[in-house]
């Protein structure tokens, strides 16, 4: 059984809006620079819940994470996937700091 937390506010940003259109939907020319968007237009309970869900995340070995992200998330590469959590976790960081 996976020890991956449930995480719907992170799901529902990699299915809806960073996915291999993240570019069309964004504007962005790069994940980085999508997942900036995802975090500006956020509200603060949304960031809030997203940074409680990729800091569970992060808690898992690199091993667990990268299965996670290869069954749930296809259009994320497991080989990217603690990197795309880090990024993210410091966009929002950035953003509150703000």
């Amino acid at each position: 059984m996976s020890r991956a937390p449930l995480a719907p506010n992170l799901d529902l940003c990699i299915v809806g809006t960073l996915n291999q259109d993240f570019d069309v939907i964004t504007g962005a020319d790069t994940m980085d620079g999508a997942i900036d968007v995802v975090v500006d237009d956020a509200s603060p309970e949304e960031r809030c819940d997203l940074r409680k869900e990729i800091t569970d995340f992060l808690k898992l070995s690199e091993e667990e994470i990268k299965e996670e992200f290869s069954q749930r998330w296809q259009d994320i590469s497991p080989d990217y996937a603690s990197s795309f959590l880090l990024y993210f976790l410091e966009s929002i960081k950035r953003y509150d700091e703000r």
